[in-house]
């Protein structure tokens, strides 16, 4: 007999996260715009990996970390922490799924050089720390 083998869902998974911003209305009588920040961004990371979020200014990194830490929720999609959906935690259990998770800003100036289009403005923003 065969055992079926069991794989443990990932350590941190952000599955089609959609995040748009309300605008100012142009007018009195305008209807209001959105900025998407985020259009269904997916990534997963598994146990014992480290990931780090490179991208131009305004290209979504800090939206994109401050949904997968739960500071804010998205329009579309879902994050989840060890298989738990972090949305659809108790505020209990969401510090619990928080604790095992830090995020490590780093300065792009006084960090090691990210090469970029001339001009451009790249950061190696975010680090995530899973445990």
């Amino acid at each position: 007999m065969s055992t079926p083998i069991v794989t443990a869902p990932p350590l941190l998974e952000a599955v089609h996260l959609v995040r748009d911003y309300p605008m100012p209305r142009a007018g009195l009588f305008e209807r209001p715009s959105f900025l998407r920040a985020l259009a269904g961004v997916t990534l997963s990371i598994e146990r014992g990996t480290s990931m780090g979020l490179i991208g131009e200014s305004g290209s979504g990194k800090s939206t994109f970390a401050r949904l997968v830490v739960g500071l804010e929720k998205p329009d579309a999609g879902s994050v989840s922490i060890d298989g738990q959906d972090l949305f659809s935690a108790s505020p209990a259990r969401l510090r619990t799924l928080r604790r095992r998770l830090a995020m490590v800003f780093q300065d792009p100036y006084g960090s090691t050089p990210v090469t970029g289009l001339p001009g451009s403005s790249m950061s190696l923003y975010v680090g995530w720390a899973c445990v």
